[in-house]
């Protein structure tokens, strides 16, 4: 339970800082989870149920797509097949971004438009301990696009110690 507060703590002192919605997941026996998030103003928070299964459209699942192996993101693409959810849905595996293998957290945030849901963009990281795989994002309302880059450059820079642990640690 302190794990928990304090990861729910952390979110959401960044989704205040960031003036943007802060969702953490992790790739888990198997499955895309979400588990925590915080929403911001002009944006909500995605039902966990719909954010499993369209990890192919937002941009937490595809940085977690991005970091596992060929036969687990086949695995992951044969249970949850690439529908789409939008008309700018991506719908092929070999279009889903990969990430090299060391030093993940030094990649570029993976982002999405749209994809997910309309009048919506986000962008995530990776956050990497040994075999655990987790991403952090943002989400933005569309009208905000031209903000993307920046506060992703910031949520990088965020990721650290405070923030693994308290992840790893639930």
């Amino acid at each position: 339970m302190a794990g928990r507060n304090r990861l729910d703590g952390l979110l959401g002192r960044m989704s205040h800082e960031l003036k943007a919605a802060v969702h953490f997941s992790r790739y888990k026996d198997g499955e895309v989870e979400l588990v925590a998030a915080r929403a911001a103003p002009g944006t909500t928070t995605a039902d966990p149920e719909r954010f499993r299964a369209g990890a192919h459209a937002h941009a937490s699942g595809k940085t977690l797509l991005a970091l596992m192996s060929a036969e687990e993101r086949r695995s992951h693409l044969e249970r949850y097949p690439m529908v789409p959810f939008t008309p700018y849905t991506l719908r092929e595996p070999a279009h889903l971004p990969l990430l090299p293998g060391p030093g993940p957290q030094r990649a570029a945030p993976i982002t999405q438009y749209q994809e997910y849901e309309l009048g919506l963009v986000s962008a995530a990281v990776p956050i990497v301990m040994g075999s655990d795989l987790a991403a952090i994002a943002v989400a933005l309302p569309l009208s905000q696009a031209h903000r993307l880059t920046a506060v992703a450059g910031k949520l990088r820079d965020r990721v650290g110690e405070d923030l693994v642990t308290a992840a790893f640690g639930l």
